[in-house]
């Protein structure tokens, strides 16, 4: 049942951060709508996608699949309410920063994702590190970090390389704190994915740096 409550606090939540971001990019009310609507949805697919790339199997969700997947069909469904693919990824940022918040709940619950073994109490039992608790709280500074970049109006358009260089780092060294099994070139599979993302935000912002210097040259 709290799977409900989950969606529907994820899709106001969702609605709301946008209504933020909107006081940038001035869309017409019905377009955040539809983007909402559009994206819990085409994440949620996105992190089944990752799960069968990463495990072989739909069962379970990878959120790496939102943040590296999802928004090649968002910036396409963008360009269908002629949105500009940098101010639909902005959108997404603060999405993807608040379902990371609603699936570390989810995973807390569930009890997956667990972190890894610290000490053993004198009954035998494990002390983990919180894993779960703390990525949710990192999704919650990373979110109110990125509102901010929203309100200033300064990082307009790279917004969401912001997101994937600061998610991918954060992400990155609590993975080292999770209880995992190698994935690719002796990298569990959040640290690999931590990799990848780090790296295309922070080429995305690079170049973004240079073509503004050449801008402000000429």
């Amino acid at each position: 049942m709290y799977m409900y409550y989950f969606l529907a606090g994820d899709i106001l939540l969702v609605f709301l951060a946008s209504l933020i971001v909107n006081k940038q990019l001035h869309l017409p009310l019905w377009k955040l709508v539809v983007f909402t609507l559009a994206i819990v949805p085409v994440g949620f697919f996105c992190g089944k996608l990752m799960r069968l790339v990463e495990a072989g199997t739909w069962t379970g969700v990878s959120f790496y699949g939102a943040v590296l997947f999802a928004p090649v069909p968002m910036v396409l469904i963008g360009l269908l309410l002629r949105i500009r693919p940098a101010d639909m990824l902005d959108l997404c940022a603060p999405a993807g920063c608040i379902a990371l918040v609603f699936m570390k709940i989810q995973c807390k619950i569930t009890g997956c994702c667990f972190g890894r073994i610290l000490r053993y109490e004198a009954n035998g039992r494990p002390v983990r590190f919180p894993s779960q608790i703390v990525e949710m709280i990192c999704g919650i500074v990373l979110l109110a970090v990125i509102l901010q970049m929203i309100r200033s109006g300064k990082q307009r358009g790279t917004v969401f390389a912001w997101f994937m260089l600061l998610y991918g780092a954060s992400r990155f060294v609590l993975n080292l704190l999770r209880d995992t099994s190698p994935f690719l070139i002796g990298l569990s599979a959040g640290c690999f994915w931590s990799v990848i993302s780090v790296l295309i935000g922070g080429s995305v912002l690079l170049y973004q740096r240079r073509k503004k210097k050449m801008k402000t040259a000429s």
